[in-house]
């Protein structure tokens, strides 16, 4: 190939990058912060007079009705994700354990019996801040880094970051080394 664009987590990314690569380097310092997540169904809707909520708590951090947002399936559902220092703390520990103690939060907070719950381990959710360009390419290798982490950590930093992707490759005749 000609180019290579990686867009994944920095240390995924650094993991397929030549140590050679200015990108590199950058790949590797990327920091995220990372988040238990799980979703609830219940048989019958859950009264609660919102559709999301951050919750000031050790444990929950955010809850969402999944079931409210448009072009979603029957049925109700909430998404859960543990604070991310609560999610630090447990990163490594077995998934049934943070399903009880995510669902037994709830349960507390809210009142709400789920009948299943299914958790997720997500080590890159959150990308810490990064001042600099939102997207980074080496025209000498070819290879070019994107994603949220460089922009600002959301769906909509890493969207100007993709597009900025786009504009650096659609521009790369020989140019000037974006790596800065």
């Amino acid at each position: 190939f000609r180019r290579v664009i990686v867009a994944c987590p920095g240390p995924q990314a650094a993991a397929l990058l030549p140590g050679a690569s200015p990108i590199h380097r950058v790949a590797a310092a990327l920091d995220y912060a990372p988040c238990w997540a799980a979703m609830l169904r219940f048989d019958e809707p859950v009264s609660l007079p919102y559709d999301g909520v951050h919750f000031e708590d050790e444990l929950l951090g955010w809850a969402a009705r999944e079931s409210s947002k448009p072009g979603r399936a029957p049925g109700a559902r909430w998404v859960l994700h543990a604070s991310h220092q609560w999610s630090r703390a447990h990163l490594e520990v077995d998934d049934e354990w943070v399903q009880r103690a995510m669902v037994n939060r709830f349960r507390e907070l809210t009142g709400a019996r789920p009948v299943t719950a299914v958790v997720h381990r997500w080590r890159y959710a959150l990308a810490h801040h990064r001042a600099g360009a939102s997207a980074l390419y080496d025209p000498v290798r070819g290879l070019g880094l994107c994603g949220d982490a460089l922009g600002a950590p959301r769906v909509e930093g890493a969207f100007v970051s993709g597009s900025t992707m786009s504009a650096l490759l659609l521009g790369d005749v020989g140019g000037a080394d974006t790596t800065a």
